[in-house]
């Protein structure tokens, strides 16, 4: 396998240290998908049903990597394990949302991940 091919996996972004810049304000409030859009993702996502969110979910942060920001918060799916959820949008204006378990990484770790498609 050559470089072009293999972006690595979620297991080795774990092994580096990650720091990206927060948006100003650093708030879940200008995160472009509503709450009730990422409850009921969430939902999809994790099999507990659009209309069956889990409990509470925390907001982390903001970041930037490149021209994209991205909002991530944390919850825990029914089986008590820890998940990310993520909203990015990209310089053109389009919208992403992405969940997934947290792979023991860090917000930002994960955040990166995502942004170069790094898969599990």
């Amino acid at each position: 396998m050559n470089g072009e091919d293999h972006r690595g996996n979620f297991y080795e972004v774990r092994t580096i240290e990650v720091s990206l810049p927060r948006l100003e304000p650093d708030s879940p409030e200008t995160c472009p998908a509503p709450m009730d859009y990422i409850l009921e993702y969430i939902g999809v996502e994790t099999d507990l049903g659009g209309n069956n969110p889990p409990g509470p979910i925390e907001f982390l942060r903001t970041a930037k990597i490149g021209e994209t920001e991205y909002w991530i918060w944390k919850f825990l799916d029914g089986d008590g394990d820890e998940n990310y959820v993520t909203v990015g949008r990209w310089p053109d204006g389009c919208t992403i949302t992405g969940c997934d378990g947290t792979f023991d990484m860090t917000p930002e770790q994960f955040l990166v991940a995502e942004h170069f498609e790094i898969e599990p």
